[in-house]
């Protein structure tokens, strides 16, 4: 059996450049030969399904090839699509990108929501903006933290506040090196506790 990862590099995406789009069947198709497509697959292995995951994620040949059409066809211009054959069998300590706990920078777009989707299989894509240029030209994308205030409200780091706290890390790092000093970090600032 052949089996296809697709993905698109996308020009501009949530104010970063070139950022890639990793699509994956998000539903589960057919039960396949997981035997067959995992190195020393042990079904009884209590992480068995992260490998049966990662396989059920991929596309065949003539998914791969719908899915490339529709995104050329509804996204024309946006980026640059590719299908590759997926080397198998895979590792057994492989999971799938539907697998990936995400936030901060990396996240799912869920192709299959948008109106115009038609395809039989449910495809999303996962994509890492975390030092992605900015469209701008300002810098690159920092990954970003939840901060609470004291009064309980919540809110997203801004880019900024994440760079600044990443060269103040930085810079803690650097100075206990060169002290010869235990290098390490503070809690990260979603864990802070105004006092």
């Amino acid at each position: 059996m052949k089996l296809y990862q697709v993905t698109t590099i996308v020009k501009e995406f949530d104010d970063c450049k070139d950022v890639s789009l990793h699509w994956f069947r998000h539903d589960r198709g057919e039960r396949r030969a997981y035997g067959e497509l995992i190195e020393n697959y042990d079904p009884s292995d209590d992480h068995a399904a992260y490998g049966e995951g990662a396989i059920d994620e991929l596309f065949t040949e003539i998914e791969a090839t719908a899915l490339k059409e529709y995104l050329d066809r509804e996204h024309a211009g946006s980026g640059v699509t590719t299908i590759e054959e997926m080397h198998l069998p895979i590792s057994n300590n492989v999971a799938g990108f539907g697998a990936m706990d995400v936030g901060g920078g990396d996240d799912f777009y869920m192709l299959s929501t948008e109106p115009t989707y038609t395809l039989p299989f449910e495809a999303w894509g996962y994509f890492d903006l975390v030092d992605c240029e900015l469209a701008d030209g300002s810098g690159v994308y920092h990954m970003r933290c939840w901060l609470v205030s004291p009064d309980g409200n919540w809110r997203m780091q801004t880019n900024e506040e994440a760079a600044a706290e990443a060269a103040a890390l930085l810079q803690t790092d650097r100075r206990g090196a060169a002290g010869g000093g235990v290098t390490g970090h503070g809690p990260p600032a979603w864990l802070r506790q105004p006092h």
